[in-house]
Formats: C-alpha cells, structure tokens, sequence
C-alpha cells in the first residue's frame, strides 16, 4: 500500500445520519493511523458541482444510504464518474433503517474497482430508518457503538501494518428491493412527492434548501416539487413547522409495513481480510 497521508470521507446525507457515522468512521481511522481528516459531502447540487477529486494518499471512506437496497440510483452515475483513484485504498459504509443493505456493500466494493481503488472494508450501520421515527430508532445506534469502534479499530491496525487485504472483486448488482405494502402487496410510490400544509407552511424555504435533487422550489411564495423525487425526506425532517408530509396511500402502507415488521436489534455487518 502507498504511503497515507489523510483521511477523506465522501458522504451523500440528506437527513444528517450518514454523515453522522461516516464522520465517525473516517474520525476514528485518522486518529487510529495518526492522519488528517477531510470531509466532503456531495448531498446537494452545489456541493457536487465542486466536490474535489480524490487524491493521491487518500485512504477514502465513502459513505452512503441505502435506498430499496441499493445506492440511490439517480447518483449512481455521479458516484461512478468521483470514486476514482489511483490504487489507493476506500472504506464503504452503508447506512441503513431496516434490512437489505447487503448489495450496497457489493455495490460499493464494485464500484471501487471500477475507479481503481482498492476496497479495504464495508461497513453496514443501522440508523433511524427515515421513513419513520419508529424504525431505527437512535438508541439502536448506540448498541453498536462499541462492535464499529472495533471494527475500525481492527482495520485501521491491520492497515497500518500491512496486514489487510482489498476485498475480492464482486459483480455489481441488477436488481432492486421491491417494497411492500402492509397487506403484503408491491407498493408502487415512484411518483410520490411531498405535499405541503398551506396552514402551517410559513415560507421559510428551509426545505427547498435541503432537496438534495433541487426539485423542491419556491413557486408563488410557496415550495413545490417539481422535479424529481427520491423519498429522500430530507424536506420532511428539516421543515421547523412539520409542514411537510407524504399522502401517497402505498407510500404510508410501506411505512406501516416497516413499523410492524422491522423489530428487535439490527444487524451489523463488517467485511475485511
């Protein structure tokens, strides 16, 4: 491995917990291995119009949510074309509320291939699940404190002394996890956008500033979605007014889907050599 001379993590956040645990991954390894640590998001149009490149020496973490099991895939392009290097060593982590995070980590590691990079460890996080405050729900966080600081840990001293290896290659993945309905059925909210309560919205424009999509502008002194919408909630967690919500009936049957089937601890999931 070349010689290290930071930390650099990557991370797309709409509602703060992916880079709340990026930062904590990338914090603990720059600390470990005696580094620097840069941060840099790519979670809004601005941002990534001058996200910097990755540079020689950088050990990266990249982190990301998982959405319907996967990356979120109107940034997958955008990933594509940044996660590129020049053999240098990446850290994934996948930050999830419920389950199926499994092909984000191989999603991660064949995308750093594809940049040459080498993939050194994927980390899987449980956090509140951003459909509802019932999934995911923050204390679950911190039982798991203690096996990601391990595991770092672990990776970061492998590291060090040369002991780790780049995970083997894997095929990216094709196919996505289909939602459901609470009665069991496929739920169909692709179209589904935030609707806005004219009663409590007071035109702050603090939700237009947190579309990660841009999508969501002020038209007649109000917000509106009128572009694309990745169910992000960014919008929804950020208004102070809770005036924003989502009235899809197959949106909040999945949310109820999600509320009675994803009980007890999450899972944790660490893959090095």
């Amino acid at each position: 491995m070349k010689a290290l001379k930071r930390v650099s993590l990557y991370y797309f956040s709409p509602t703060g917990s992916t880079a709340r645990i990026g930062r904590a991954v990338a914090r603990m390894l720059a600390h470990d291995m005696g580094l620097p640590c840069a941060e840099h998001s790519y979670t809004l149009p601005a941002e990534r119009q001058q996200l910097p490149p990755i540079e020689e020496g950088d050990l990266v973490v990249w982190a990301t949510p998982v959405y319907a099991g996967r990356m979120p895939n109107k940034l997958l392009d955008f990933v594509r074309q940044h996660m590129q290097g020049n053999g240098g060593p990446l850290v994934g982590v996948a930050t999830f509320g419920g389950r199926h995070f499994d092909q984000v980590l191989d999603e991660l590691t064949a995308l750093a291939y594809e940049g040459h990079l080498q993939p050194y460890g994927m980390m899987a996080v449980a956090t509140r699940h951003a459909f509802s405050r019932r999934v995911g729900h923050g204390t679950l966080w911190h039982a798991q404190v203690a096996a990601l600081r391990k595991a770092v840990d672990e990776l970061g001293w492998r590291m060090q002394r040369g002991e780790a290896r780049p995970l083997p290659p894997v095929p990216m993945p094709t196919s996505y996890y289909r939602p459901l309905r609470a009665d069991g059925q496929a739920a169909n909210f692709l179209k589904a956008k935030p609707v806005v309560d004219l009663a409590r919205c007071t035109q702050c424009g603090i939700c237009t500033a947190h579309c990660p999509m841009g999508s969501l502008q002020m038209a007649d002194g109000m917000p509106r979605c009128e572009g694309v919408c990745i169910k992000c909630q960014a919008c929804v967690q950020h208004c102070p007014q809770g005036a924003v919500g989502f009235e899809d009936e197959d949106f909040l049957s999945h949310v109820q889907m999600l509320e009675q089937s994803v009980v007890g601890e999450p899972p944790f999931e660490v893959r090095m050599r």
